[in-house]
């Protein structure tokens, strides 16, 4: 190899050594020109993403051979290629190395054919991804919809059995007293007196809209009776009358501001639980004292502060007995169109206000029904 470098540079040392040397060299010109033809006929966008990013691949042994230039120009240049082969490889090796991509190139684009994939970039995702991540939401969408669906159905199924069973047992309440009418007894002062003179002259009639087969109401309205003649009046009247199903009390309301108020609350209690232990089977229900806005007592506020005291103690005594006590709420305003002129009693629309409550309440502790008042 020394021999071959001497030999060379003693003919480069000649008169025509510098023409000589520059026609040696040119093969590799002529190769590097040969590259740049390759590039400009491959176009950018069909180069393989590696290629393009700069992440190209190492490449490989049958990467590294140059394919050989086309015929040359002159003769001399291929009888002196292989002598001048190490030393023009040193020289353009960079150009060498972008005729070898140029290369690689022109074959990638024969795609899937060749067995290659093309590079896939990194920190890029497939363009089916998006859609992938669609359907995995909709699919999670479903799924907890699915789910809310299957628990809202749940709690309706478990609502509609417990209606079905409350209604299954009221029916079977009804149909154990179809056989007999159920016997509602109403008493009470002056205000169940004209409630039932009210209810003569209304379309719901005595019997507060009942059907008279079903249901029959007896009233018993004694005008300035006092809570002492309860008891009494409900023993005389077992003589002549049927055992109440439901009774119905209005009292009090003459015995305030006239009795001591703890005396007349324990005498009143003491009388609901001896006629719950007479009439073991019977409903008791207590209507509750009218806000008035005339007293016998001149102190207003201190009336109506002892009527709520007692209203709210036998809310608490009637429970104990299986009984209920009605709170007349439409009635508590003392509105002045809702009791006549003595501003004591209550006039013709506060009477149907209270039959309505009555025959409410009738409803619900005796079951049977009505079209309401």
């Amino acid at each position: 190899m020394e021999s071959v470098v001497q030999a060379v540079l003693r003919r480069a040392r000649q008169e025509d050594g510098e023409a000589w040397l520059r026609d040696l060299l040119e093969p590799v010109e002529e190769l590097s020109d040969f590259a740049e033809e390759m590039e400009e006929a491959v176009p950018a966008s069909e180069v393989p993403l590696c290629a393009q990013s700069g992440d190209e691949e190492e490449p490989g042994p049958s990467d590294r051979s140059v394919s050989a230039p086309p015929p040359g120009r002159r003769a001399s240049a291929r009888k002196h290629q292989n002598t001048s082969q190490e030393g023009s490889a040193h020289k353009g090796g960079r150009r060498l190395q972008g005729a070898n991509v140029g290369c690689r190139s022109a074959a990638s684009q024969q795609g899937p054919a060749q067995g290659k994939r093309p590079c896939k970039k990194k920190g890029t995702s497939s363009p089916a991804e998006p859609v992938r991540k669609s359907l995995r939401s909709s699919a999670a969408a479903r799924s907890r919809e699915t789910q809310e669906q299957g628990v809202a159905s749940a709690l309706l199924q478990e609502d509609s059995v417990a209606f079905a069973g409350a209604e299954g047992a009221r029916s079977q309440d009804r149909a154990a007293g179809a056989g007999r009418k159920l016997i509602v007894w109403i008493l009470g002062h002056s205000y169940i007196y004209w409630a039932q003179r009210r209810a003569i002259r209304r379309p719901y009639s005595e019997n507060l809209f009942f059907d008279f087969d079903d249901c029959h109401v007896l009233w018993q309205g004694i005008r300035g009776m006092k809570w002492a003649g309860l008891c009494s009046l409900v023993y005389s009247k077992l003589h002549s009358c049927p055992v109440p199903d439901v009774l119905v009390i209005h009292l009090g309301g003459n015995d305030l501001g006239k009795t001591n108020t703890l005396a007349l609350l324990h005498r009143m209690r003491s009388d609901i639980f001896e006629l719950s232990g007479q009439l073991p089977n019977t409903k008791i229900i207590y209507s509750e004292m009218v806000a008035r806005p005339v007293w016998s007592h001149p102190d207003l506020r201190f009336m109506n502060s002892i009527r709520k005291r007692v209203n709210r103690a036998m809310a608490k005594t009637l429970p104990l007995v299986g009984g209920l006590s009605i709170r007349h709420r439409e009635l508590e305003g003392g509105e002045f169109g809702l009791f006549r002129r003595d501003l004591v009693h209550l006039s013709g629309i506060g009477l149907d206000i209270l039959n309505s409550n009555i025959h409410s309440a009738i409803e619900e502790v005796g079951l049977v029904g009505g079209p309401g008042l």
